[in-house]
């Protein structure tokens, strides 16, 4: 196990005559599992934001700290500075490998693209090789993840980060995939800002934390079965990636560009804005389709799913809405309160092999 590697807690001297010599350890006759590289991944988190984290852990009155200053990469010596009376140098050095280690092998990794996330084979691919539980966890723990650090900032990171470091660091056995999904959703789901879901005057344009768009592509991806009915459809939501899009669309726009069936008026203006009428993409994207009416968005992301047009679809709430043939806004109410139901129901969702 990684706590093997060492033990910080009982802050006591090492007996110089407990300690084996080389000649004292047994060979072993078993061969060592190989592993290969692939520098092609890049790890999640930039070196001085990683020791920032770091130094976050070994500090005990957390209370007390600015996270908005403490995580500025650009003060990290004058960070030090401030904190290097309240840490052991030792600790921090010995928790600085140790965390290094758990990121390898319990957190995803970017690969070059930057859009798409892996977790290493090395402590899963035997049981999972063997158990289709095991591999589903294994891809729902990637998604997971991934969903949390694309809603993430370098100021936010700590919030599940750290919880979920010190989870495994106090675990006396292996941690399943299983295992660790749900309790980084716990950790999710016990974040402040997280806690339930928000009014849908919270949810409308004006007002919403783009972290529920990420949360609700989650969940419906881990729920594709139910909420996809086409295969074509489905086989766009498997192969999903999060990436860090911040761009809010409105399905149906205020002054489409040519013809639309969708007509906004006095009495139906109040629905323009709210959460069932927007989905979030990439700025790109947000260009090409802006302000054209539903038809021909529609239009583009059916090109998108079929392959006959290049790009991707970028949210699975949008890939949701355009399944619908007409949009107007009894349409806008029902896919609304259908989403802000998958939402309430993310809360009550824990996964078992």
């Amino acid at each position: 196990m990684l706590n093997d590697i060492y033990s910080i807690e009982n802050e006591q001297k090492l007996d110089s005559k407990a300690c084996k010599n080389i000649r004292d350890i047994a060979a072993r006759t078993q061969q060592p599992k190989p592993r290969e590289l692939n520098f092609s991944e890049i790890g999640l988190f930039s070196f001085p934001l990683f020791l920032l984290l770091v130094l976050y852990q070994v500090l005990k009155d957390k209370d007390e700290i600015q996270v908005a200053e403490f995580f500025k990469v650009g003060n990290l010596l004058d960070t030090f500075e401030k904190y290097k009376d309240k840490f052991k140098v030792d600790v921090f050095l010995q928790k600085l490998v140790y965390y290094r280690l758990i990121l390898d092998y319990y957190f995803i990794r970017q690969n070059a693209d930057g859009f798409s996330y892996v977790l290493d084979d090395y402590v899963y691919d035997e049981d999972a090789a063997k158990d289709e539980g095991l591999k589903s966890a294994k891809k729902k723990l990637i998604q997971f993840q991934s969903m949390l650090f694309v809603s993430s900032t370098p100021v936010t990171y700590y919030r599940w980060l750290s919880p979920a470091l010190e989870y495994i660091e106090s675990s006396e056995r292996p941690i399943s995939p299983v295992d660790f999904l749900n309790k980084l959703k716990q950790i999710d789901n016990d974040i402040d800002e997280h806690k339930g879901v928000p009014s849908e005057d919270a949810l409308s344009y004006q007002n919403i934390d783009r972290y529920w768009f990420w949360r609700l592509d989650y969940y419906l991806w881990e729920n594709r079965e139910v909420y996809f009915n086409a295969l074509e459809d489905r086989t766009v939501a498997e192969n999903y990636a999060f990436r860090r899009n911040r761009s809010i669309e409105h399905i149906a726009p205020q002054n489409p560009i040519g013809g639309s069936a969708m007509k906004w008026n006095s009495e139906n203006g109040r629905f323009l804005h709210c959460f069932g009428n927007l989905a979030m993409i990439s700025s790109g994207q947000n260009s090409l389709l802006l302000n054209k009416p539903y038809e021909e968005k529609q239009g583009h992301v059916k090109a998108f799913v079929s392959g006959s047009m290049a790009g991707s679809v970028e949210s699975l709430k949008m890939l949701k809405i355009y399944q619908i043939e007409k949009w107007n806004v009894d349409e806008i109410q029902k896919h609304q309160k259908e989403m802000i139901d998958v939402l309430k129901k993310s809360y009550n969702f824990r996964y078992t092999t």
